[in-house]
């Protein structure tokens, strides 16, 4: 299938699932995912107020199968909100060191069928080995930044995780200056 305006041909449709306009691709798979090419005069059709839903999503690399993912081969910029206009019953994080010591930083390999049910390993989003934190530990100090996913696994948000840092590196540098203020340093 074809259509074409003033006999340029606009977009075509030769492979069930795949629509290729002008220069460029965009390619959807049975299970949702969404493939976008480079396409200058593309237009999707979309505003600001308009809600789009994806399965996955690849920015310059396929998309996944893994539901509800995002990928891309360059930066994501983003700013999460901290307004203090928005807060309310805002106090520092007690104990910061006592949690940060009960955590551990590890590196580890993930199961294979983890790595299977993300596509298989692609040594750049999906590799054997990885490093970070276990979300149950991190439960334990700061509930906050851990929750459970549809499927029942815990996800943490590490970026939550820097006011708990923040704190605890301002902990530790009173100890040395209560250390260096007994020693006449």
């Amino acid at each position: 299938m074809a259509y074409s305006k003033a006999g340029h041909e606009r977009a075509q449709n030769n492979i069930p699932g795949y629509v290729k306009l002008g220069t460029g691709e965009i390619n959807s798979d049975i299970n949702g995912r969404l493939e976008i090419g480079f396409v200058p005069s593309f237009k999707v059709g979309l505003s600001t107020t308009a809600t789009v839903q994806f399965t996955s999503l690849g920015i310059g690399t396929p998309a996944s199968a893994t539901s509800g993912e995002i990928r891309a081969t360059n930066n994501i910029t983003a700013y999460y909100i901290s307004d203090n206009r928005l807060k309310e019953n805002v106090r520092n994080i007690d104990f910061a060191l006592e949690k940060v010591k009960k955590l551990n930083g590890v590196l580890f390999d993930w199961k294979q069928s983890y790595i299977d049910g993300r596509g298989g390993e692609d040594g750049f989003f999906v590799r054997k080995a990885d490093t970070g934190v276990i979300a149950q530990e991190v439960e334990q100090v700061l509930p906050e930044t851990v929750g459970t996913r549809p499927d029942g696994y815990k996800a943490v948000q590490y970026e939550k995780l820097a006011g708990l840092l923040i704190e605890s590196i301002k902990e530790l540098d009173n100890k040395v200056e209560e250390i260096k203020k007994h020693l006449g340093i």
